[in-house]
């Protein structure tokens, strides 16, 4: 029977589901961890792109802490998207 390595995938794999067979704890975790992930990737885009949050004035744009802010607000209430203008 031939031995099969184990590759860094395998060993990140196991790694992840241990973590979650810890129970609701550990998946809340990787949740706020991949929501923070998002929040911060939508955010450099804003900031990097200099998109402005008012599209009537073309010399607004939001830094890296707004375009956050907005982001995390998008991603825990969609009820903010509402009150967009633009």
């Amino acid at each position: 029977m031939p031995h099969r390595t184990v590759t860094w995938r395998d060993r990140l794999r196991y790694r992840f589901e241990n973590t979650l067979s810890r129970g609701t704890g550990a998946i809340i975790a990787w949740l706020a961890l991949a929501s923070l992930v998002i929040v911060l990737i939508s955010a450099s885009v804003l900031a990097l792109a200099n998109i402005g949050s008012d599209p009537t004035d073309s010399a607004s744009s939001i830094g890296f802490v707004e375009g956050a802010w907005q982001s995390l607000m998008h991603a825990m209430d969609a009820g903010n998207l509402a009150g967009d203008s633009g």
